[in-house]
């Protein structure tokens, strides 16, 4: 079971109350996002805060009421201003995460979900063990595991990433691990779970609205990604709003084993931050991009929208055939053999790979595939250089970006978007740049590095990476 979910049923087993947002403690639970569940959790605690006093001094009137006890109403007068004075000292201290690893507000719910989703591990998803995928097995390996329970239902082959898959469905009455692990005692060849991979876009935001591209020095006139290719593996896009209309964008649909098409609310905001068009106002990062999009998510009959390994590899595999010069990645799960052979073979063709670096809490461990060797992983911060709350913290953060109430145009009026899903398209857009050889690619990344603004401790260091993006050749002259 998803620690996410884990987390949801023991809080409420035991009876305390959570004051946060129904839509989006039900949004992190279905998607299996520990994340978004401790960040909506801390979100309504900074808003509760205000409230505490007030609240206080009515429950105090009706026991006062009640009671007509003058001497226990000058105690609990006094008892409230220590739990104040406490809850003052706690928000003052920890309210704020920028450069503080695990930065909390204190005892209660928040830390209890901190430790309790940390001592869960890794998310596990248990339909990811309902298939086993075997990359390059020996011929006639169908036959030869029938008695494991295990069926082919799919075999392909990626030409540009270079291996042959075979997706096997694990019998109802069967373990899916224990047959994964029997498979690979007996045969040759590489055997994993079709691995889930979600979306890492937080809560909705409340507040002012943001100022994120000229947080990192973005000029709308002369940065436009006129030349680049872009690939991007996503949900669905909407390609008939009006910010979207005349834009270059080639989609491909991977069938996958979802039951419904997923939502295209993520996909269109990407789509539309990378590449919308100077529509009431709004600039798109490179307007002047081709995007390849590759839709792999899926919806299953709860809602929880997912791409399996395959699909993303299927994803990969197709955006390396049309020779983009970037892959960005707004999604996050647990390693998988077949996903890490799609990341090489992007490196191996010069192309580089940004992800999300997961929106796991402090405590989560790496997200994949962003902590591959050579994937750029990307962290958000909002306007004021504040580390996301539920971002994961790691050595393999590369770079940092805005993912805090960034305000994308929809049909609706515009939509405010977080998580470090959204940082990863900020940061593909300033490694696309205006496209180019390999030898471009690299001299970007270098330029990347160099100009990056550092946040936390001088260098590297696991919060923020090497620091937040500037774009290249676009960075403010004041």
């Amino acid at each position: 079971m998803p620690r996410c979910l884990i987390a949801a049923l023991l809080v409420l087993s035991v009876g305390v109350p959570v004051p946060v947002d129904p839509s989006a403690v039900r949004t992190a639970v279905l998607n299996g996002d520990a994340g978004g569940l401790l960040a909506a959790a801390r979100a309504q605690d900074d808003d509760d805060d205000d409230d505490d006093d007030d609240d206080d001094d009515r429950d105090d009137d009706r026991d006062d009421d009640r009671d007509d006890d003058r001497d226990d109403d000058r105690d609990d007068d006094r008892d409230d201003d220590r739990d104040d004075d406490r809850d003052d000292d706690r928000d003052d201290d920890g309210g704020d995460d920028r450069g503080v690893p695990g930065a909390a507000s204190g005892p209660g719910l928040i830390e209890a979900l901190d430790r309790l989703l940390g001592a869960f591990g890794d998310d596990r998803d248990d339909r990811e063990d309902r298939y086993v995928l075997a990359i390059d097995p020996a011929p006639g390996v169908a036959d030869r595991v029938a008695d494991l329970g295990l069926e082919l239902e799919d075999e392909v082959v990626l030409e540009t990433i270079g291996v042959r898959v075979g997706r096997f469905s694990v019998a109802p009455d069967r373990d899916g691990a224990a047959a994964r692990r029997a498979v690979a005692e007996r045969e040759p060849g590489r055997y994993e779970p079709d691995t889930l991979y979600t979306l890492q876009a937080g809560p909705p935001c409340r507040g002012r609205g943001c100022e994120a591209h000229r947080l990192i020095g973005w000029d709308v006139e002369g940065c436009t990604g006129d030349g680049a290719r872009i690939g991007i593996v996503d949900t669905p896009i909407d390609a008939e709003t009006p910010w979207l209309r005349g834009a270059a964008i080639e989609t491909r649909r991977f069938p996958g084993t979802g039951i419904y098409r997923a939502d295209d609310t993520h996909g269109t905001a990407t789509a539309t931050l990378l590449v919308g068009r100077a529509t009431g106002g709004y600039h798109g990062l490179v307007p002047a991009a081709r995007l390849f999009a590759a839709d792999a998510f899926h919806a299953d009959g709860e809602g929880r929208i997912t791409a399996s390994a395959l699909d993303l590899a299927r994803a990969v595999d197709w955006l390396l055939s049309r020779d983009v010069d970037v892959i960005g990645l707004s999604l996050a799960g647990a390693p998988n053999a077949l996903v890490e052979l799609a990341v090489e073979a992007a490196a191996r063709r010069g192309v580089p790979v940004v992800a999300a670096a997961g929106n796991g809490g402090p405590r989560a461990g790496p997200a994949y595939p962003a902590a591959y060797d050579g994937v750029l992983a990307a962290t958000a911060v909002d306007a004021d250089l504040g580390l996301y709350r539920a971002a994961n913290r790691g050595d393999y953060v590369a770079f940092a970006a805005p993912g805090v109430d960034v305000r994308v145009p929809d049909r609706t009026g515009g939509a405010s978007h977080t998580g470090t899903s959204i940082a990863a398209v900020f940061a593909t857009a300033v490694v696309a740049g205006d496209g180019g050889p390999p030898s471009a690619r690299r001299t970007r990344l270098e330029a990347m590095t160099a100009a990056a603004r550092d946040l936390g401790p001088p260098g590297r260091d696991p919060l923020f990476g090497w620091g937040l993006l500037q774009a290249p050749g676009c960075a403010p002259t004041g």
